[in-house]
């Protein structure tokens, strides 16, 4: 998935005026891009296309995907000194990191191949370590394409 936001500022230091074209926060990604004067829309189209939909990166995430490891993820944490994950399972642009049975009213390939959230979940657990899971619902960009500004 793409991470790229520009760096103007923390909250608070741009002006809330242009805050969502100048959104410093790359998890907003698709509502930036959505905003077609953003410096995110002019490089995503300078990078993949102005017509390269957002929710076709998920093909190659899929793919990208094949090798993570959690354990290892679950060690890196566990050497940080941590002794708890948060692990955001779905964000505001609707893609769920689990597959579900239960498809999406509106778009169908919202979810991944691969259990990430249970994976991860156990693989910090074996390490004697708390587990906690970020899940977006209130907000939620894939049943609306107007952006949040």
């Amino acid at each position: 998935m793409p991470a790229f936001a520009p760096p103007t500022g923390e909250l608070g230091k741009v002006d809330w005026n242009t805050w969502f074209y100048k959104n410093p926060y790359a998890e907003w990604y698709l509502n930036s891009l959505r905003l077609n004067t953003s410096e995110t829309y002019r490089r995503h189209a300078e990078k993949y296309g102005a017509e390269f939909d957002h929710y076709r990166f998920a093909e190659t995430s899929h793919k990208a995907t094949e090798k993570w490891d959690p354990a290892q993820w679950a060690s890196v944490i566990q050497r940080t000194g941590a002794g708890y994950a948060v692990f955001t399972t779905k964000h505001h642009d609707g893609f769920a990191l689990w597959p579900s049975k239960v498809k999406h009213p509106i778009r169908q390939d919202l979810t991944t191949r691969r259990d990430f959230v249970g994976e991860l979940t156990t693989a910090v657990r074996r390490r004697g370590l708390r587990m906690g899971l970020y899940y977006s619902g209130g907000l939620d960009w894939s049943f609306e394409t107007t952006p949040v500004t």
